[in-house]
């Protein structure tokens, strides 16, 4: 949802009996924020907002995910044959975190000949998130013509707002917050700046949402500890 989506609808939580539309037209043309009432609630709500995404992260995990690096890393000296380290280099990924797993793949003429699971690494986070590999000399595999690709698995990082997001054009969606947790935001933010209003209402917009992010299933994961060992890997 678009970050004046999730503000109209708390809007439209707090100011039930109003004549306003809460569109995105009233979004654009400022008349919301020069409305002395709704000013004051629009004001507040990026930091309300915030606090619900800090809160659902209290009772669920960030998401795992998985990138595929397509092979070692490799120099070409001038004038000589291709020299391959057994290391990758992870790509530019912002939200990556720690790495959890590697899994390494061996094709040849496309086809899949060999998969190991949950493969020993080192991950060097200060230069240049690389990962060097312990228990295997993947680069013996390129003398034979083999293709190799790493699976890494790795948590998210935990996204919030930035600091000064645009309502238009903003999107919970570029921090993974799930759709479903995102139409429940606006009762978390009712139930901060209805408190004084309606005390009442408030501890049951809070109730709804924490109730909410507290009962999400967690996410299943793929990550196993099974190793499946291929002869391609014994060459």
């Amino acid at each position: 949802m678009k970050l004046w989506e999730i503000k109209a609808q708390a809007l439209r939580l707090m100011f039930a009996d109003s004549d306003i539309q809460f569109n995105k037209e009233e979004f654009e043309n400022g008349s919301l924020m020069s409305n002395a009432n709704t000013r004051e609630k629009l004001v507040l709500m990026n930091a309300s907002i915030k606090r619900a995404i800090d809160l659902y992260y209290k009772f669920n995990e960030a998401h795992t995910r998985f990138s595929e690096e397509p092979t070692l890393r490799s120099i070409t000296p001038e004038g000589q044959s291709t020299v391959y380290y057994n290391e990758i280099i992870l790509g530019d990924y912002s939200n990556i975190n720690y790495p959890l797993r590697v899994d390494v793949k061996v094709y040849q003429s496309g086809v899949l000949v060999g998969l190991k699971n949950n493969v020993g690494f080192v991950y060097d986070e200060l230069s240049q998130r690389k990962i060097s590999f312990i228990d295997e000399d993947y680069t013996a595999l390129y003398a034979n013509d083999y293709t190799l690709v790493f699976r890494v698995w790795y948590k998210q990082n935990r996204g919030n707002l930035p600091e000064t997001p645009n309502d238009l054009t903003y999107d919970l969606d570029a921090i993974s917050i799930p759709s479903e947790v995102q139409t429940m935001i606006p009762y978390f933010i009712k139930a901060e700046l209805y408190e004084e209003d309606e005390p009442t209402l408030a501890q049951q917009a809070r109730s709804n949402y924490i109730q909410y992010v507290s009962s999400i299933r967690r996410q299943f994961s793929g990550i196993q500890t099974k190793v499946k060992r291929a002869n391609v890997f014994n060459k």
